[in-house]
């Protein structure tokens, strides 16, 4: 079933599953982004003209354009990769709510530790695989090189990165 196109992102994060059945989804799509997102891609069954994988350690998110059909067998396929997690676990998010979170995560207001540095750098890498390797056009394109530009700004015209900037820096603190 083909409908309209629509701009999603279908995943998991620290705040709708554990950490363990994160890493389940990360050890799955680890190695060759190609290869991840051509495995992604056929799970939609062509339903999806725009992929990109960004996988952190507190998220595994699938950000795309497709049909409904996309986001739900995107939704399953994630679901089945987390037993236990419960349908709760997995998020499938509509065009508007899409583009907001990308910008809060590059801006690190959907972290663990509000502001940290480092989810900028890995959803710039995760867009770069997914573009280099041919699975972005004119929608993930815009949408990415915006949420940077603005988790560029954030940072550099608000106060949110001073401090503590990583859980791992939070940690030591707390050691």
């Amino acid at each position: 079933m083909m409908t309209d196109h629509l701009l999603f992102a279908v995943g998991a994060s620290h705040k709708s599953v554990s950490l363990s059945m994160l890493e389940l989804l990360a050890r799955k799509w680890m190695g060759n982004m190609k290869e991840a997102l051509l495995e992604i891609s056929q799970a939609t069954r062509g339903s999806a003209r725009e992929l990109c994988l960004l996988s952190t350690c507190n998220r595994l998110e699938i950000y795309g354009v497709g049909s409904l059909d996309s986001t739900a067998r995107l939704k399953e396929m994630l679901m089945s990769s987390l037993p236990g997690a419960g349908p709760a676990g997995v998020y499938a998010l509509p065009t508007n709510e899409t583009l907001r979170h990308a910008f809060w995560v590059a801006s690190g207001l959907d972290s663990m530790v509000i502001g940290e540095t480092e989810i900028l750098g890995q959803m710039k890498s995760a867009y770069e695989a997914a573009r280099e390797a041919g699975f972005t056009k004119g929608v993930l394109n815009t949408m990415f090189q915006r949420a940077l530009c603005v988790g560029k700004r954030v940072r550099s015209e608000t106060r949110l990165s001073l401090g503590r900037l990583s859980v791992a820096s939070v940690a030591v603190e707390l050691a």
